[in-house]
C-alpha cells in the first residue's frame, strides 16, 4: 500500500476510535433469579489427560463485532463485509427487524463482497480472494482461496471470472469455474495507482484506481487485459465506481461523485459533478437516483435523471461515517463505522419517496462490548456508544440481536439485570433503568443522574449500588424504578471506582489505585468502609464466593483474598500471566478471567493458595468481562464483540483437506513444498509431516501456518534421483487429545524423484518480421521458449549467402517470447537462421530448432528498382567430387538475365560456388 493511502487509513482509524479512548473498567454479574438468591450454574469439569488437566474452548460464535465496509443484497439476504467480523449474512425479509442468519470469519479484514449463485466471493484484504459456499446461509463454509501478496479491496464476479481490485497489485482476474480452485488468469497494472474497486460491464472492467482515477480495461481476453482509457483529476482519490448505461459514477474521497460519459471507452469525458466537499466511499445508482455513502456527510440521495446536472434531493443525517451502499427495490442499505454514531453497522432506509428517506431497520453487531449479564435465554450487553444490546442465546451457536435500547446520550459501560429490569451504567449520563419484559422491545423505565459518571452497577434487593469512577459509590433506592432516589454515598477522593459487588451486609469495591475496599452497607444511608487491601495492582473487578474475594487486579492478575474478617482481608493466592486482568467470574472450582490481550483464561482455584491455569482462549481481541452460564462462557471483547465459548470437552478431531506437494514431479535439485489446509473448533496445536524414502524410517517435520491461518506448509529435500518419497500428515488440536491422520486413505501420498532436468527447453514459433524483407529494413527474429527449470539463454544463429555462421543473443520480451533485431541486409542476400536455447538446470540442457535441418530463411528484396545478382536455381550435374561437371541451370533475377554462371565443383567437402 502506498504511503499516502496508509496515511489516509490511519487518519480514518484515529477518527473512528476518537470517542472511545477512555479505558473503562468492566464487571460481570451472575444474576440472582430473585432478590437475595444466587443462581447456580453447571459447568462441565475439565478432564484429565496424562495427569494434566485440560479445558477445551470452542468458539461457538461471535456477535457484536466488526466494522461494516460493504454490502450486497440478493433476495431476502444482505451480505455484509464486516471487517474483523468476516462475512455476515443478514435476513432482511422484514426490513424493520433484520436478523443475523449466519457468518463466516475470515483470516484478515473483509473489505468487499460479491454474491453469485451459490457462492459469496470475499475480498479479504491481506488474505486475498476467499470463496464461501452460502447454499446453507446458517452454515457458510470455505470452498476456495487465493492469495499472492496483494491487498484485496473489492471483488466483482461475471460469468466464470472474479475480478479483484487488489491494491498495488492492480486488477487481478481469476477463473472461478471451479470455486474450490480459483486460478489467476490475468492481471492489469499500469505501474501506478492502487485498485480499490471494480465494476464489470460486458467485456470492460472499470477500476477505481485511487490517485490514478478511473481505469477502463478491455477484459475480452481475461488472460491479457488491455487498458482502453483513463480519467483522473486532482480533486481527490477514486474509491468506488458504478456503471449504468453510458455513464460511470466515480466516488471520490475528497471530490464527491464524478459522472463520466463512457460511450467511447477510449476517451471518457467528465459531464457532471456532485460535490459538497464530500469524502465519498461508495455509490450505487438505481433508476434516476444515486445513493451516496459520504463518510463524513452521511447517506445522501442524488437525482441523476440528467447525469450532467446531479442534484441532491435528500440527506439522511448531517454526518454518518458511511463506507458503502447498495440499493434494492424501495430500500437503500447503508453500512458504516461501528465506532461512531448514526450509521453503525447496517442501516435499512425506505427510499420509496427519495425526497423523504426514512430509516426503518438497523442491524449492528459491532458494539464495543464493555460488560455483560446473562439471564435466561438472553445476554444483556453494555455496548459503549451502542447502548444496551440484547442478544438471543437460545442456541449459543447462532446468537442474534433480539433488541436494543440506546438513548444516544451516554456510553454504556456496566449492566445488571433483575426482575425484568436492566440497570445500565451510562458513563456521564448516570444510571438508566430499562424495562426488558419484552427483550425485543426494551423501553426506558427511569433514570438516576447526580452529575457524576457511572461505570458499573450491582443491584441487591431495593437498592442499586452505582460505581461512580472518582466519586466512589452511590446507593440508590430503586423500589420505584420510574423514580430512583439516592439514599447514600460512599466518597473516596483518592481512587477510581471501577466496579462493585454486594453480598450480604457488605459491598466490595474494586477501586483501582486503592485496591479492594470493603463497605458495611447494612444501613444503606450511611455506608462505612471497614476494610481495605492494596498491594500495588489496579483493581478492576471483584467477585465474592463465601469467605473469598476474587479480584481482577489489573497488572497484578487474579488475586484471591480471605475476607472471613472483612476488617482484615488477607491475600491467600495469586495468578498472573503477564497481562491486565479486567473481569472475573467464578463458578465451582474455576475462575474465568478476562485478561485483556490474553483473552479468556481459566484458572483452577480448588486450592486457593495455589491457583493454576488450565485453559485459555485468545483470537486477537481484548477481553473485558466474562459470564459463565451452563456449558458456555460469554466473553465481552472490546475488539471482537460478544464471543460465546463452549466449555464442553472437545471430542472432535481437526479437519484436513487439500494436501498436496510442489513441484508435482520433483527432480534431484528441487526442494519440495508440502501444503495442506487444517481447521479445528478449539484451534490447531501442531501439524506434522511424516515422510520416508524408499520404505525406510519415518522422519517428522513440523509444518508452519501461513496465509489465512488454515494453510500449513513445510519444505523437504532435495532427494536423490530415482528414490520414492511417501508422506502423510498428523494434526492435533489445542486440547492435545484430538488428532487426525491424513494418509491418503492408507496408500500415502508419494512422488518419485527424476534426475535433474534432463529435458531440453521447448522452442516454438520461430519466425521473422517483416515476412518480406527489403534492403532498407531491420529484421526482428522471434522464438517462444519455455523450460521447467527456467531458460538460461536463447541464441539466434544466422549466416548470409551461406557464409560463416554468426550468433546474436536473444532477450525476453514478455516472459516466454525472445527477440533480437538485426540488419538491414543488402538486396539479394540469402539469409539462413536457426535458434538454440539452454535451460537453467545444472546440466544445461540445450535445444535447437533448425527447421528440420533446412534452416529458416529469406531473400532480401530491393526497396526500389535496380540491379542485383542473379540467383541460380535448379542446378543439376554429376556427383560432386569430379574435377569438372556438366551443369544445366535456370536463372532468374530482377531485370534482364545477362548470362548463366558456371558452377564448378571442387570436391564433396566444398559447396558449389557461382561465378
Amino acid at each position: 500500500m502506498s504511503r499516502s493511502l496508509n496515511l489516509l487509513m490511519t487518519l480514518l482509524i484515529v477518527v473512528a476510535v476518537a470517542g472511545a479512548a477512555l479505558l473503562s473498567g468492566a464487571s460481570v454479574t451472575v444474576t440472582p433469579e430473585s432478590a437475595g438468591a444466587m443462581k447456580t450454574h453447571r459447568v462441565v469439569a475439565p478432564y484429565t489427560v496424562a495427569g494434566e488437566e485440560k479445558v477445551a474452548l470452542k468458539k461457538e460464535s461471535d456477535v457484536l463485532d466488526g466494522i461494516y465496509y460493504d454490502v450486497m443484497v440478493v433476495g431476502e439476504s444482505a451480505y455484509v463485509a464486516a471487517s474483523f467480523g468476516g462475512l455476515k449474512i443478514i435476513n432482511v425479509s422484514a426490513p424493520t427487524m433484520p436478523r443475523l442468519v449466519g457468518e463466516y470469519d475470515t483470516a484478515s479484514e473483509v473489505r468487499g463482497v460479491y454474491v453469485s449463485g451459490e457462492y459469496a466471493y470475499v475480498a479479504d484484504q491481506r488474505n486475498g480472494l476467499v470463496i464461501v459456499d452460502i447454499v446453507d446461509p446458517a452454515n457458510p463454509t470455505l470452498v476456495g482461496h487465493y492469495y499472492d501478496g496483494g491487498e484485496a479491496w473489492s471483488v466483482y464476479v461475471s460469468g466464470e471470472y472474479a475480478y479483484v481490485a487488489d491494491g498495488a497489485n492492480g486488477l487481478e482476474i481469476f477463473n472461478v469455474s471451479d470455486p474450490a480452485n480459483p486460478v489467476k488468469d490475468g492481471r492489469f497494472y499500469d505501474g501506478s495507482g492502487e485498485a480499490l474497486a471494480v465494476f464489470v460491464s460486458g467485456s470492460i472492467a472499470y477500476v477505481a484506481d485511487y490517485d490514478d482515477g478511473l481505469e477502463i480495461v478491455d477484459i475480452s481476453d481475461p488472460s491479457n487485459p488491455v487498458e482502453l482509457g483513463q480519467w483522473h483529476d486532482d480533486s481527490g482519490w477514486a474509491w468506488d465506481v458504478y456503471v449504468l448505461g453510458e455513464y460511470a459514477y466515480v466516488a471520490y474521497y475528497g471530490g464527491g461523485v464524478k459522472v463520466l460519459d463512457i460511450s467511447n471507452p477510449t476517451a471518457p469525458a467528465l459531464v457532471g459533478v456532485f460535490d459538497e466537499n464530500g469524502d465519498v466511499f461508495g455509490v450505487h445508482v438505481s433508476g434516476d437516483y444515486a445513493y451516496i455513502a459520504d463518510y463524513g456527510g452521511g447517506p445522501k440521495v442524488v437525482d441523476v435523471s440528467d447525469p450532467t446536472r446531479p442534484t441532491i434531493v435528500s440527506q439522511l443525517y448531517e454526518y454518518g461515517y458511511v463506507w458503502g451502499v447498495c440499493a434494492a427495490g424501495d430500500y437503500a442499505f447503508f453500512v458504516g463505522d461501528s465506532q461512531l454514531s448514526h450509521v453503525d453497522g447496517l442501516e435499512i432506509v425506505d427510499v420509496s419517496n427519495p425526497a423523504s428517506p426514512v430509516t426503518v431497520g438497523h442491524y449492528d453487531d459491532a458494539a464495543e462490548v464493555m460488560s455483560i449479564d446473562v439471564v435466561g435465554n438472553y445476554a444483556y450487553v453494555a455496548g459503549w456508544d451502542d447502548g444496551l444490546q440484547i442478544v438471543d442465546i437460545t442456541d449459543p451457536a447462532t446468537p442474534f440481536l433480539a433488541g436494543a435500547y440506546n438513548d444516544g446520550e451516554g456510553f454504556a459501560q456496566g449492566v445488571f439485570v433483575t426482575n425484568d429490569l436492566a440497570f445500565v451504567a451510562e458513563d456521564y449520563h448516570g444510571l438508566v433503568i430499562v424495562d426488558v419484559t419484552n427483550p425485543t422491545s426494551p423501553v426506558m423505565a427511569g433514570r438516576f443522574h447526580d452529575g457524576r459518571w457511572a461505570c458499573d452497577v450491582c443491584v441487591d434487593g431495593d437498592y442499586a449500588f452505582v460505581a461512580e469512577t472518582w466519586s466512589g459509590v452511590a446507593i440508590v433506592n430503586v423500589t420505584d424504578p420510574t423514580s430512583p432516589t439516592k439514599v447514600g454515598q460512599f466518597w473516596d477522593s483518592t481512587g477510581w471506582t471501577w466496579s462493585v459487588y454486594v453480598s450480604g451486609d457488605y459491598a466490595y469495591v474494586a477501586d483501582d489505585d486503592d485496591g479492594l475496599e470493603i463497605l458495611n452497607v447494612s444501613d444503606p444511608t450511611h455506608p462505612v468502609e471497614v476494610g481495605q487491601f492494596y498491594d500495588g495492582g489496579a483493581a478492576r473487578d471483584v467477585c465474592v464466593i463465601g469467605d473469598l474475594a476474587y479480584v481482577a487486579d489489573g497488572v497484578d492478575g487474579l488475586e484471591i483474598l480471605n475476607i472471613s474478617s472483612p476488617t482484615s482481608p488477607v491475600k491467600v493466592g495469586q495468578f498472573y500471566d503477564g497481562e491486565i486482568a479486567m473481569g472475573i467470574s467464578v463458578v465451582g472450582d474455576y475462575a474465568y478471567v478476562a485478561d485483556y490481550w490474553n483473552g479468556l483464561e481459566i484458572v483452577d482455584i480448588s486450592d486457593p493458595t495455589n491457583p493454576e491455569k488450565v485453559g485459555q482462549f485468545f483470537d486477537g481481541g481484548a477481553a473485558y468481562a466474562v459470564a459463565v452460564v451452563g456449558d458456555y462462557a460469554y466473553v465481552a471483547d472490546q475488539k471482537d464483540g460478544l464471543e460465546i465459548l463452549n466449555l464442553l470437552p472437545d471430542s472432535r478431531s481437526p479437519a484436513v483437506w487439500r494436501t498436496d506437494h510442489s513441484p508435482e514431479i520433483p527432480d534431484d535439485c528441487d526442494v519440495v513444498t508440502v501444503s495442506t489446509m487444517v481447521t479445528d473448533d478449539t484451534g490447531v496445536a501442531t501439524v506434522e509431516l511424516l515422510y520416508r524414502i524408499d520404505g525406510g524410517a519415518w522422519t517428522a517435520v513440523e509444518m508452519d501456518s501461513t496465509g489465512s491461518g488454515q494453510l500449513y506448509t513445510c519444505r523437504i529435500g532435495p532427494f536423490a534421483a530415482g528414490v520414492t518419497v511417501e508422506y502423510y500428515l498428523r494434526a492435533v488440536d489445542l486440547t492435545g487429545v484430538n488428532s487426525i491422520l491424513d494418509n491418503n486413505d492408507g496408500v500415502y501420498y508419494a512422488f518419485t524423484v527424476i534426475p535433474s532436468d534432463a529435458v531440453a527447453p521447448t522452442i516454438l514459433g520461430v519466425r521473422h518480421s517483416p515476412a518480406a524483407v527489403l534492403d532498407n529494413e531491420t529484421v526482428t527474429f522471434y522464438a517462444n521458449v519455455t523450460d521447467n527449470s527456467g531458460v538460461a539463454s536463447v541464441a539466434l544463429h544466422y549466416r548470409v549467402n551461406r557464409g560463416t555462421w554468426s550468433v546474436a543473443m536473444m532477450y525476453s520480451q514478455n516472459g516466454e517470447t525472445y527477440i533480437v533485431t538485426l540488419g538491414p541486409f543488402v538486396a539479394g542476400a540469402s539469409v539462413e537462421y536457426y535458434v538454440s536455447a539452454t535451460d537453467s538446470s545444472p546440466v544445461s540442457n540445450e535445444a535447437l530448432d533448425n527447421n528440420g535441418g533446412q534452416y529458416y530463411s529469406f531473400i532480401v528484396e530491393p526497396s526500389s528498382g535496380g540491379t542485383t545478382s542473379t540467383m541460380i536455381s535448379n542446378v543439376t550435374g554429376e556427383e560432386p567430387g569430379l574435377t569438372t561437371v556438366l551443369i544445366t541451370a535456370g536463372a532468374a533475377g530482377v531485370g534482364a538475365v545477362i548470362g548463366i554462371a558456371v558452377a564448378i565443383a571442387y570436391d564433396r567437402h566444398q559447396r558449389s560456388q557461382a561465378a
